[in-house]
């Protein structure tokens, strides 16, 4: 919101010298006509404070009442105070002259609210639009309070031009953000909730139709040891592979999970073999890392953060969440292409494109995920679902997916030690107050929020299993950077960091993968669910192997240097 220009600032140093130094500058100006020959002297400006210029008069700040002012509450006056106070007061006054539109909405939205006519309701919802747009969640999936526009059509004969444009403003706005949920919308969840009949516990399995499905239901019979290990940390996908085979294993562990939870009884499960077999088929399997395989993997530790985890039951979710949670575990990567999504960026793909650079491969996996459910024969299998519950289902599906983007992990991360801290969440206990039932809106959020974080750390927790299987895990995403890179060089392009198989330290990567992020997130949930500890201890084991091979690499190098130091090169 601020704008740059260019001018001289003058700065005295320790050897009492004054400098001159072209810049752009934002200064605070107290003398604008000063500024407008060309520059400032240094005794204008006071020596700690943040030099902000505008390229017009906008009124005055003075920059000195505002430091008696904060040396009047008996502060000590730092360079952060003076910054901050001139910015709020900035913003009060001049909003108006901003260029950035968030700002600017921001304070409309604040005008608008001091209408002496203006209902309490629509107060409500221009907070709501204010805190959005102030945490920059203009454009996250989430079930929400009905939409403010339509009180704000009703209110526009007493709107001055400027407000009366803002309101015209929200509709077009509301489009590129998700679509909300109405009134209606959070009362059917209500309904649907209550028809789950509380937690989503495993009930007794009904007998099965007349399905094609008989080949996974033999195999299911035949590998009851395999079958067994699903509800266990030690689960090993790779001895599945061997055993199944690769056509068969997402569809045998997949149906297995499914019926274990109850799934069925939410979708359609005539659909299911279809669906599962298209969804199979749409991964890459010459992916190393993103395909099928690595679904299932992860499907599988979804189920185990349900059960053993007790995720069901700290979240208090039921049948509707845990069937969209499983879904979408088996299509967070539905068709990847085995690249990144700095790699669509620079290479200005279709897809970055097409998704304005934004979660580009999450949006496509859900994009493709409901083209195939909605348009293809047979894989419909929310179409014997009423509309109520096919909405929650699509909107907890899209969270879930968009929250495995890694450029939200920081996010997560931040909004799980929040959750840890305000409640004094340790070891389980207080845990169960991660779930705000003030309202609908509010659990619904609470729980998808939850369940984001779950994904998303399953979908980073190959260090978890055990480590053979974390290091062909480690190997597989690794030849799939390599390949990027290997694309990268042919098209000229600067390689991608860890895409260089020439350059790249394995075991260095993998600590640092390790400790920077699967640690952290499984440490924070274990708080949350103490069942998940097993996870991070097998993470810790993971990280010290690593480090052990990190340290030996290093140590073989340097005798390889030393020794190389020791050769004695034969004269002629």
């Amino acid at each position: 919101y601020q704008r740059r220009v260019h001018g001289i600032r003058y700065m005295e140093k320790k050897d009492s010298k004054t400098y001159a130094k072209e810049m752009d500058m934002i200064p605070i100006v107290e003398d604008f006509d000063k500024f407008k020959k060309g520059h400032l002297d240094q005794e204008d400006l006071p020596s700690f404070a943040t030099y902000l210029i505008t390229e017009k008069k906008l009124g005055e700040i003075p920059v000195m009442d505002l430091i008696k002012s904060l040396k009047g509450e008996g502060k000590k006056v730092s360079y952060a105070d003076v910054s901050n106070a001139w910015k709020k007061q900035f913003l009060e006054q001049y909003s108006n002259e901003l260029d950035a539109p968030a700002v600017k909405l921001i304070m409309l939205l604040k005008r608008l609210k001091e209408i002496p006519t203006m209902k309490e309701s629509v107060k409500t919802d221009i907070d709501w639009s204010i805190e959005k747009i102030t945490l920059g969640k203009v454009y996250e999936t989430e079930l929400d309070t009905p939409s403010p526009t339509a009180s704000l059509r009703s209110t526009n004969e007493v709107l001055n031009p400027a407000m009366a444009k803002l309101v015209e403003m929200l509709p077009w706005l509301a489009q590129f953000s998700s679509p909300r949920m109405s009134t209606e919308d959070i009362e059917a969840y209500q309904r649907e909730k209550s028809k789950a009949g509380g937690l989503a516990v495993p009930t007794e399995k009904k007998k099965r139709k007349s399905l094609m499905l008989d080949d996974l239901i033999e195999e299911i019979k035949k590998n009851q040891d395999l079958i067994k290990s699903i509800e266990t940390s030690s689960f090993q996908v790779f001895d599945c592979l061997n055993v199944f085979g690769r056509k068969k294993l997402l569809p045998v562990i997949a149906y297995n999970i499914f019926e274990d939870n109850n799934v069925f009884s939410v979708i359609d499960e005539e659909m299911f073999e279809e669906f599962i077999g298209s969804v199979r088929s749409g991964y890459n399997q010459e992916n190393p890392f993103h395909n099928d395989v690595h679904v299932t993997d992860v499907l599988q530790m979804c189920h185990f953060m349900l059960h053993t985890g007790k995720l069901i039951e700290v979240a208090q979710l039921d049948k509707l969440d845990v069937a969209a949670f499983l879904i979408s575990a088996i299509v967070h990567d539905f068709r990847h292409p085995g690249v990144t999504n700095g790699f669509l960026q620079n290479t200005n793909s279709d897809l970055a494109l097409i998704y304005n650079d934004q979660s580009i491969l999450e949006n496509y996996h859900i994009s493709e995920t409901f083209r195939l459910i909605l348009k293809e024969k047979n894989c419909n299998i929310f179409g014997k679902m009423p509309t109520e519950q096919s909405k929650i289902m699509r909107k907890r599906i899209i969270g879930c997916i968009l929250a495995t983007d890694m450029a939200r992990h920081f996010e997560i991360m931040t909004s799980l030690q929040n959750l840890i801290s305000s409640h004094e969440i340790y070891k389980g206990k207080n845990a169960e107050k991660i779930i705000n039932k003030k309202t609908p809106l509010t659990e619904f959020e609470s729980k998808q929020f939850i369940l984001n974080a779950c994904l998303h750390a399953a979908d980073i927790g190959n260090p978890t299993r055990v480590f053979s299987a974390s290091e062909e895990w480690s190997n597989r995403v690794m030849e799939e950077f390599w390949r990027q890179g290997d694309l990268e060089k042919k098209m000229n392009l600067p390689v991608s960091y860890l895409c260089d198989r020439t350059v790249v330290n394995v075991p260095g990567a993998q600590v640092g993968f390790i400790s920077g992020f699967t640690i952290p997130i499984f440490e924070k949930l274990s708080q949350l669910f103490p069942g998940f500890t097993m996870m991070l201890e097998n993470a810790v084991k993971s990280e010290h192997e690593w480090k052990v091979r990190q340290l030996a690499a290093k140590s073989l190098s340097e005798a390889k240097v030393e020794v190389k130091k020791q050769i004695i090169l034969p004269t002629n």
